[in-house]
């Protein structure tokens, strides 16, 4: 094979959907992820990078070997940088109650500990990170529970499994004998598969294979005229290339005690069906929630998928992929769907499947014209406990992951990622929109999101051609009275990169609403950063706004760029010609500065920070109000094609100023947020006003990360060798494939992170999960996305949706009304 092709992975390229055990063979222990015959030199000196390894120098058994910066990121390729249909890496990748924060990017300041049998030479973590990409593309393209795996070195090997909570690692044996375990494993391998016990062999039986005649109904459906061009081009791509097509089953499971909502009895029904798909004319259900369901509906629905839409790279963790599908449950009427396949956590008391939050949101009258997803089925897979991991059990019970169950959800909607808004103007709709939904979840259901990013903010094209932003992903999702117990774990749960400055700077506050309105905030800076031009390095910005993190006492934490831009009340950055957008940054940021001022920092360090109680042991500085400081932040003053705008902004200065000046120890708690952070009302009329104004400018530019790739986003590509490759972690509601793509290809520095223990090895992380796989199924895939998504509506939809906003001029929504919108 040429260079090339070696490169772009060519090599098995139509093998990874049959391939059963993956096996790697090396010639040299040299070249080798593990050691063999040989043992690791010892432990490097701190700070010191690591030379080749002196494979003949032996170490104590059982030993530790610390890597402090051996590693790098791979770069991602395109196959499916549109995965954020589904929100999620969501994420990528990084999550549950009991993990750490999902896609926080790793210090560089902490030591990771790999197992002594791992070789940590720059030829055994590029061999490492080879032999990983083959069990990741095996998850990814098939249906799977487990995977064995055989790596073997001259005559030399090991025998290894994986499943989504860790991995089983062998000692090192010889095969040259007929009676070796290699052999034997072999023998067994060929019998579980003479006999049929495909189960036996880590395939997931619930997933059936489709005929060759299904194939063609998939693709005459695929092409339906009808079906709108994003959700036609999507279903396409899933059986392009011969891709196999598999019957998904989704079975009802009735939910048990422990993961019921608290105060709420369990339903009175044992057997309530899943509610049926809404008509091919809407893309959202108008049921009522009980009317939506009805026991002529069947208890197990079905689903036709093929290709992923997006995959998480993450051998451990949710590991979510997303599927385009048809539900076939009606074998005579196929209705487009999508259908998201994850390993969630299971935590008594403390977790819960995300279709149960569905179905109380839905019970206390949130509705998906509300802006949230509509839900069709969900329940774990095969039966309650029917798939569960189990490397677990045998790991050391200090931060063991925690147990996880194959699940499935299926969700009416097939949307666009944020990243398609057409101007900015248009894009502080979608994220008014989502944030409505996020207010009548908490007011009506006393549910709380926990996960706002990029990734979970998606666009809901209408059959009429109008578009409408809601917010998805609601598995992370807590009751209000469910915020003061606190996290499993230290860290929180959600996207790194959207959390609030609060959050990530006080690792043991508890989380509370403002966190999310704050998240929204972040998320709308971070798509200006990347969709319009700018006066600064974005590398640095984006580093530090969104990605800095240290240890301190031994606990990650971050935000100190967040908070010292909302702090000051200046958004640090200038636009290039769009003083409409800039006045809106402006206004923002200096009301998030009126909500912080009524926080103490110093009480704040004291009661939440990180640092040791004796560093504490002086007594805070005495709370005192807030001052106006020398230079005070003002926004440029522009006049605007609309009054509402400066209607929005005075009343909500007013607003602002009022309850910035209320002493701080009058607050129920000392984290408590100002008005302008604590109810989203006031932030749901400033981004809809600018949507009034605004909608109509031409104000998207070109993605910034690509343009601006030679000056200073993009690091030096990895060598060959490491492109693709995925870290190891415990990702789970991580960025949208296209939010971890931008992100990570530019900007963070990735490592392989490794296993605890030689006989028994778990792979939980401390950092995120890089959501993109280099190893795909066709190549051409890879360089068309972006294209083609910039051709899928044909009209306007900032016209349509200035259509729909100008219809409400005047009317600034309300919790209770909802979005301004028109059926």
């Amino acid at each position: 094979m040429s260079e090339k092709e070696l490169e772009t992975r060519q090599l098995g390229l139509r093998s990874w959907h049959w391939m059963d055990v993956p096996i790697e063979v090396k010639g040299k222990e040299e070249g080798s992820a593990f050691y063999f015959r040989s043992k690791p030199k010892g432990v490097w000196p701190e700070g010191e990078m690591h030379e080749e390894a002196d494979d003949g120098e032996d170490v104590e058994e059982g030993s530790e070997v610390e890597d402090e910066d051996a590693d790098e990121s791979g770069e991602e390729e395109a196959d499916e940088q549109h995965g954020a249909q589904y929100g999620i890496d969501k994420r990528e990748e990084q999550e549950d109650s009991q993990a750490k924060s999902t896609d926080a990017p790793e210090p560089e300041t902490v030591k990771k500990h790999v197992p002594p049998f791992i070789k940590l030479s720059d030829k055994g973590e590029k061999a490492l990170g080879q032999f990983i990409e083959y069990i990741l593309n095996v998850f990814k393209y098939q249906h799977r529970t487990f995977c064995y795996a055989v790596y073997v070195c001259y005559d030399m090997a090991r025998l290894l499994f994986f499943d989504r909570s860790g991995a089983y690692v062998s000692e090192p044996f010889s095969w040259r004998k007929p009676t070796s375990l290699l052999h034997e494993f072999v023998w067994k391998l060929a019998k579980l598969a003479k006999a049929g016990l495909k189960e036996s062999m880590g395939r997931d039986t619930t997933a059936k294979l489709m005929d060759e005649e299904t194939r063609r109904r998939f693709l005459d459906e695929a092409t339906n005229a009808e079906l709108p061009s994003h959700v036609r081009k999507g279903l396409e791509k899933a059986a392009e290339g011969n891709c196999p097509l598999y019957e998904l089953e989704i079975e009802y499971t009735p939910p048990s005690l422990e993961e019921w909502f608290p105060g709420e009895p369990l339903p009175d029904d044992p057997h309530p069906s899943p509610s049926a798909p809404p008509a091919p004319s809407s893309s959202t259900s108008s049921a009522s929630p009980s009317s939506s369901k009805s026991k002529a509906d069947p208890p197990v629905r079905k689903f036709i998928v093929g290709r992923p839409h997006f995959s998480a790279d993450a051998l451990v963790g949710r590991c979510t992929k997303g599927f385009m599908a048809f539900d076939v449950t009606n074998r005579k009427k196929w209705v487009p769907c999508f259908v998201k396949d994850s390993w969630r956590p299971y935590v008594p008391g403390r977790t819960r499947p995300e279709h149960l939050v569905y179905e109380r949101l839905q019970r206390k009258g949130v509705k998906p014209e509300d802006g949230i997803a509509t839900l069709i089925c969900g329940g774990d897979v095969g039966g309650s406990n029917a798939q569960c991991t189990e490397v677990q059990k045998d790991l050391p019970s200090k931060n063991r992951p925690v147990p996880r169950r194959h699940y499935r959800i299926a969700i009416a909607e097939i949307c666009l990622p944020v990243s398609e808004f057409e101007s900015f103007g248009e894009l502080a709709g979608f994220v008014a929109d989502a944030l409505t939904a996020h207010c009548k979840a908490w007011d009506l259901a006393g549910v709380i999101h926990r996960d706002i990013s990029v990734g979970n903010i998606m666009i809901r094209v209408e059959e009429n051609g109008e578009r409408f932003g809601i917010l998805i992903d609601w598995d992370l999702s807590r009751l209000q009275c469910e915020l003061g117990q606190g996290a499993v774990e230290p860290d929180r749960t959600g996207t790194w990169q959207f959390r609030s400055a609060m959050s990530l700077k006080y690792p043991r506050k508890p989380y509370r609403r403002s966190d999310d309105i704050e998240s929204f905030i972040h998320c709308y800076i971070y798509l200006v950063l990347r969709y319009h031009p700018t006066n600064i390095g974005l590398r640095e910005k984006i580093e530090t706004l969104f990605e800095g993190c240290f240890i301190v006492g031994g606990v990650q934490i971050g935000g100190d760029a967040k908070h010292a831009m909302l702090r000051s009340g200046s958004v640090g950055f200038q636009l290039t010609a769009n003083p409409h957008l800039q006045a809106l940054l402006d206004e923002i940021v200096l009301c998030c500065k009126w909500a912080y001022d009524v926080i103490d920092d110093h009480e704040m360090d004291r009661l939440y920070g990180p640092i040791d109680v004796v560093a504490q042991s002086q007594p805070p500085a005495q709370p005192h109000a807030p001052t106006k400081v020398a230079h005070a932040p003002r926004r440029r003053r522009f006049g605007f094609a609309s009054d509402q705008l400066q209607l929005a902004v005075n009343r909500l200065a007013a607003r602002v100023n009022m309850g910035s000046s209320r002493p701080p120890d009058s607050r129920a708690e000392p984290f408590q947020m100002g008005s302008f952070l604590s109810d989203p009302n006031e932030l749901i009329q400033l981004l809809y006003a600018h949507s009034e104004t605004s909608i109509d400018f031409a104000d998207k530019a070109p993605d910034q990360f690509s343009i601006r790739q030679h000056q200073d986003v993009y690091r030096a590509p990895d060598p060959p060798a490491l492109r693709g490759i995925g870290k190891m972690s415990t990702g789970g509601t991580a960025l949208s494939d296209r939010t971890s793509q931008d992100i990570r290809i530019a900007l963070s520095h990735e490592k392989v992170t490794t296993a605890r223990r030689l006989d028994i090895v778990g792979i939980p992380s401390s950092s995120s999960s890089s959501k993109k796989r280099a190893h795909v199924e066709d190549l051409t895939d890879n360089l068309a996305d972006d294209e083609e998504d910039d051709d899928e509506e044909g009209g306007s939809s900032a016209v349509r949706r200035s259509k729909r906003i100008k219809a409400a001029k005047g009317k600034a929504p309300s919790v209770q009304s909802g979005t301004a919108k028109r059926r």
